[in-house]
């Protein structure tokens, strides 16, 4: 969509990576897709690009499920939503630990196309009645290889499996564990899948820095 385009040009975006391209039409036609791609090389507009553009000039009903490893990550992933959605009329709404839970039931009582969450939160606002996972037919797990690595393995478990008019499932990491693999197998069926990895986790526009804390020293005031 020529809006989505522009929305794109004004973020600096000219030509797609090469994750962005190898995906684009796989999502747009509602498969399922696995990813392997290095950190900094736009994972996540890989899938809200096709996504937002497949839900324009639809009525918001909870469409799109994003879990995330970390608050930071599921901010980020919101923020780069509203920014690509800019003037579409599409709204999303993010949930993360540490914010007020009767603000988040609050948030849920509209509709929206996209939520966005960390699973612990997620699953609290299930439990609490206030998520109806049913409502939602596509899923995305970004970063799945932290997620299931960080002991929420159980959680995206019973997550994506109270997604039961679930059509669409998308996985998205860094890197993929051997260890992994019985359980991405029961969280999503034939997927297409695209690998664009050099076997570093990170691309070569990501600079990276080691800062050895010593004896004695105070990790936080050696940061600072």
């Amino acid at each position: 969509n020529q809006r989505i385009v522009n929305n794109l040009l004004q973020k600096g975006y000219e030509v797609p990576t090469e994750i962005q391209d190898k995906t684009l039409s796989s999502i747009l036609e509602g498969r399922n897709v696995l990813g392997i791609a290095q950190t900094g090389t736009g994972k996540t507009a890989a899938f809200l690009v096709p996504l937002i553009h497949n839900l324009i000039n639809t009525t918001a009903a909870f469409q799109v499920l994003i879990i995330a490893p970390t608050r930071e990550l599921a901010v980020q992933t919101d923020t780069e939503f509203r920014s690509i959605a800019k003037g579409l009329g599409m709204h999303s709404n993010c949930f993360i630990c540490g914010t007020s839970v009767y603000a988040d039931i609050q948030k849920l009582r509209k509709p929206c196309h996209f939520v966005i969450g960390t699973p612990g939160r997620l699953a609290d606002m299930v439990r609490q009645g206030a998520l109806n996972l049913t409502l939602f037919n596509t899923v995305i797990l970004d970063e799945f290889d932290r997620l299931l690595d960080m002991g929420f393995a159980k959680e995206i478990e019973r997550l994506v499996g109270g997604m039961t008019n679930r059509k669409q499932t998308i996985l998205f990491s860094a890197t993929e564990e051997k260890g992994q693999k019985q359980l991405i197998s029961k969280l999503i069926a034939n997927p297409v899948e695209i690998r664009v990895n050099n076997g570093n986790a990170s691309a070569d526009t990501v600079d990276q820095d080691i800062v050895t804390v010593r004896n004695g020293e105070d990790k936080m005031d050696l940061l600072l």
